[in-house]
């Protein structure tokens, strides 16, 4: 444990090794606050779920004993995909692409998927639904390794999916006789905005007091008649001046007005309990360390939040965020309360050092080790590309 005073911790890689082996201490609990480019109480964009309705809680505070309505601006799985995209930026970091190129693919479309963009991670579709030089990949070393992993034997997700130990997988679609191993996030975070300026009741209750109004222009407004019998209208085809909103619109593309906040947060835990599930178990490798190995994923976590949101974020929305200077706190919960660490310790420079020397000291299994290696190509399969073909078929000639 280290000698952590009422002065501010460093959390560098040696610190981190002591305190994820100390069983009294719960994790790293990190928090800010957040303000819209144009400041606060600015009009954002919150994220829009199915039916065009806000994610509506209520939530108590440190500074309140009753809850307050909230609305989440971006949830645990929209951060979660967010920061192991990040790890792509992060020298050496192990990766697997999908080589899509041989499909028809629309240009807004990538022609190659990489590892920190699948869905479920090392458990997602695109990996079972993949050939390795002409080989399915789950019967390659490599492969099979990847769809045995589970928390307490994790060498070939160290090696090639960290992101897996970090956000949470669960590897459901395995079959009968497959692991279904799951194992939970050990980082959560979200941006949440705090007593918003409308009530749940004013947007999406029956009287809907405000909705979100508006016009698609048209510098030639086009009349709305102007077709021929037979061909379609001009609005069915992007042409005229389009009103969206109001009474009579689709619900299913109904839209909720921009929403202001009194205050908007962000919060994000790192679980060293959780952490310590990851190579818990007697019968370890040769030369393998599991409190080193639980470490750097500490170090991957905080490198990556740092990374993605150590300055102003851009979120889905079209909402840009910024941290307000000053906010940021970040403690480690020991057995003896909180302590707070010094910021600057988890930046992404201070880390990167750190993760490379600790990575020196982890001995994985030859095979299963892709960190500073060129990245795997997979493509798909059969299956997975008829898929593809028939969701975006090659549009016929149109010369109309």
């Amino acid at each position: 444990m280290p000698s952590l005073r009422s002065d501010p911790a460093d959390l560098d890689g040696p610190t981190l090794e002591r305190l994820v082996a100390d069983e009294s201490c719960a994790g790293v609990r990190i928090r800010a606050e957040m303000e819209p480019l144009g400041g606060r109480g600015s009009p954002i964009n919150p994220a829009i779920h199915s039916g065009g309705v806000y994610a509506w809680q209520r939530r108590y505070t440190a500074e309140s004993d009753e809850p307050q309505d909230c609305i989440v601006v971006d949830s645990v799985q929209s951060q979660a995909a967010r920061l192991q995209r990040a790890l792509a930026d992060l020298p050496g970091y192990p990766m697997i692409e999908m080589d899509l190129s041989g499909a028809v693919l629309p240009a807004h479309l990538p022609s190659r998927i990489t590892s920190v963009e699948f869905p479920h991670r090392h458990a997602d579709a695109y990996v079972r639904d993949a050939f390795r030089e002409g080989v399915k990949f789950d019967k390659t070393e490599l492969g099979r390794a990847l769809l045995d992993a589970t928390a307490s034997k994790p060498e070939a997700l160290l090696g090639w999916f960290p992101h897996s130990l970090i956000y949470g997988f669960w590897q459901s679609h395995t079959g009968k006789n497959g692991t279904q191993a799951k194992h939970p996030r050990m980082w959560t975070s979200e941006i949440i905005g705090w007593a918003p300026s409308m009530s749940k009741d004013d947007i999406e209750g029956r009287d809907r007091n405000f909705e979100r109004l508006g016009t698609k222009g048209d510098p030639v407004n086009i009349d709305s008649s102007a077709a021929d019998k037979g061909d379609p209208k001009p609005s069915e085809v992007g042409h005229g001046q389009i009103p969206f909103g109001g009474t009579g619109t689709d619900e299913a593309k109904r839209r909720p007005p921009v929403m202001s906040f009194a205050r908007i947060t962000q919060t994000a835990d790192l679980s060293f309990a959780t952490l310590r599930r990851v190579a818990d178990r007697r019968d370890q490798p040769r030369g393998f360390d599991p409190v080193r190995a639980r470490a750097l994923l500490a170090m991957l976590a905080l490198w990556a939040h740092d990374r993605r949101f150590g300055g102003s974020v851009d979120l889905r929305t079209g909402t840009t965020l910024s941290p307000v200077p000053g906010t940021l706190k970040i403690q480690v919960c020991t057995g003896n309360g909180l302590v707070d660490c010094n910021p600057q310790s988890v930046g992404t420079a201070a880390l990167e050092a750190d993760i490379a020397k600790i990575l020196e000291g982890i001995a994985l299994p030859a095979g299963l080790n892709g960190w500073g290696q060129a990245h795997e190509v997979l493509r798909p399969s059969k299956r997975l590309s008829g898929y593809i073909a028939k969701t975006w078929p090659v549009p016929a000639d149109d010369d109309s």
